[in-house]
């Protein structure tokens, strides 16, 4: 388990959103308040935007702003769909002498790390952006996703959204558009 430099700035990205009062920031503010590369956390938004913990608009009066799922999500769940489920120790990658035993040091790794992952499954993005349960939260037009019901409770991270594509125009060659 290991919390990434990708993951630091997709929650505070969402704590930023979650305080926020205007109806949307755009990259750049974000990027300015994180002290960060806009490109960096543009990247960033587009993971929050696949488990529909954020929603974008684009355009010239654009920006991002927080999805109801995002203010319920467990600080374990974003971990866990950004960074994935891996334990602390990896025992196969040499093998380890001890793997055939009882082991202390997996033994205890194992106890911490399900300490911590309980620590940040008890703490929502409200919680840790400040917003208490009784604070309105950003409203949006459409519906949430379909993956965040029940997003507050569930240590499981939500699927996500399927990505389609328009089909692009083909376009003879030699011919001009």
């Amino acid at each position: 388990m290991r919390i990434t430099r990708g993951t630091d700035v997709g929650l505070r990205v969402l704590m930023l959103l979650a305080r926020s009062d205007a109806p949307k920031v755009s990259i750049s503010q974000l990027a300015a308040e994180l002290n960060l590369a806009e490109r960096h956390v543009g990247k960033i938004v587009q993971v929050l935007s696949k488990y529909g913990w954020v929603a974008t608009v684009r355009g010239r009066t654009g920006g991002v702003v927080i999805a109801p799922a995002g203010l319920a999500a467990s600080a374990d769940t974003i971990l866990t769909a950004i960074e994935g489920d891996a334990p602390l120790l990896n025992c196969y990658d040499p093998p380890c002498p001890f793997l055939e035993q009882e082991c202390e040091l997996r033994k205890t790794l194992g106890t911490a790390q399900a300490a911590f992952r309980a620590e940040l499954a008890g703490r929502t993005i409200r919680d840790l952006a400040g917003r208490g349960a009784d604070a309105p939260g950003p409203t949006l037009d459409e519906p949430a996703s379909p993956g965040a019901a029940g997003a507050g409770v569930a240590t499981d991270p939500p699927e996500p959204r399927p990505v389609t594509h328009r089909p692009r125009r083909r376009v003879p060659a030699g011919s001009s558009v």
